[in-house]
């Protein structure tokens, strides 16, 4: 696999519905209009669950991408 960097969005909110927003907007609003392009490699998030909020969590997406 070459070499790509990593964009990350974070969040926190109402899991996994912030989750899901957060992914679905990093495609269809941030991607189009960045200075990057998809790179052929694993997605990943991390998730974090509130202890004191039942339902709720801080999470982050990771998308692999390289510059245009």
């Amino acid at each position: 696999m070459e070499a790509c960097s990593w964009a990350g969005f974070p969040n926190e909110g109402v899991f996994p519905a912030t989750l899901q927003q957060t992914m679905a907007k990093a495609y269809a609003e941030w991607l189009p209009v960045s200075n990057y392009e998809l790179v052929d490699a694993p997605v990943f998030s991390f998730t974090k669950m509130d202890q004191q909020v039942a339902g709720y969590a801080y999470c982050e997406v990771w998308i692999p991408v390289r510059k245009k």
